[in-house]
């Protein structure tokens, strides 16, 4: 059986190939997608679930939480 989705997982990609992202508007849609990823036979142990807070910190989109260096990649 195929493990679910890492949820809130700090993992900086370098250089996201073949990846996609998404902004959905709660839990409940996110839960679906996933769903919906499973039924497409995606394998959804490569996905991975920011939410709430924690999860807008994590993604960090100008890299200041992350250092320098991830400041100048991103």
């Amino acid at each position: 059986m195929t493990e679910g989705p890492l949820t809130s997982i700090d993992e900086f990609r370098h250089r996201p190939v073949n990846e996609l992202a998404a902004l959905l508007p709660d839990k409940q849609a996110a839960d679906a997608a996933v769903k919906d990823l499973q039924t497409a036979n995606v394998d959804i142990s490569a996905v991975r679930v920011l939410h709430g807070e924690e999860g807008a910190d994590i993604l960090d989109p100008t890299g200041a939480e992350h250092g320098f260096a991830t400041r100048i990649i991103r």
